[in-house]
């Protein structure tokens, strides 16, 4: 009688456990995120345009990175599952070259601007109180806007936009602290960067 009263104890102390764990991961369905991250997807196509630009004679150096900066939004619509939007800025400023390595002048700056929008999913992999590890996906599109400045009024300046595809995928994300604010950190690759931190709110 005693082992039927203790199994039974046992299921109803582990059908509360259940259903605590289950209200938790309901208990707060949006999430507003801030971050600074490192070296976004917009950083590497300027890079490769730098390049391209060396072979033809314009050399591009001293650059002075802003962002990448970013809000996020999430709502779940699983314990496991977060829908939402990344909207991110940076900007990227340099100095316009022409010559050799060692023998150069200065002809001007540049700046480029891109400001970003992904829809983006988060998939959680172990929801705790005050720490959490997930991954997350985002795809979209992001708007470049560069201006060239020269210093010589005889060149007239340049400036020019376009759009193109963008993403950010991050493989590991880390969250710790309380159940309604977190710090957190994530590696990936993408327009939030290889790398990010930020703090997060759960409401």
């Amino acid at each position: 009688m005693k082992k039927r009263i203790v199994t039974l104890m046992s299921v109803c102390l582990l059908t509360v456990a259940g259903a605590q764990a289950r209200s938790f991961d309901y208990e707060h369905s949006h999430e507003v995120s801030l971050s600074y991250g490192y070296m976004s997807s917009s950083n590497w196509i300027d890079a490769m345009s730098n390049f391209a630009g060396g072979v033809l004679g314009e050399r591009i150096d001293n650059d002075k990175f802003f962002g990448p900066l970013a809000v996020e939004y999430m709502y779940r619509v699983k314990p496991w599952l977060g829908v939402g939007a990344i909207a991110s800025y940076g900007r990227l400023k340099q100095e316009v070259f022409r010559g050799s390595a060692t023998e150069r002048c200065r002809e001007g700056e540049a700046s480029n601007s891109y400001v970003t929008l992904l829809p983006a999913v988060k998939f959680d992999w172990l929801r705790l109180k005050h720490f959490g590890l997930y991954s997350k996906v985002g795809l979209g599109a992001t708007f470049r806007k560069e201006k060239v400045t020269y210093d010589d009024p005889q060149y007239a300046d340049r400036d020019g936009s376009e759009f193109h595809f963008n993403w950010q995928l991050s493989a590991i994300g880390v969250e710790a602290g309380s159940p309604v604010i977190r710090a957190f950190t994530e590696f990936g690759f993408g327009e939030q960067g290889i790398a990010l931190a930020g703090v997060r709110v759960k409401f």
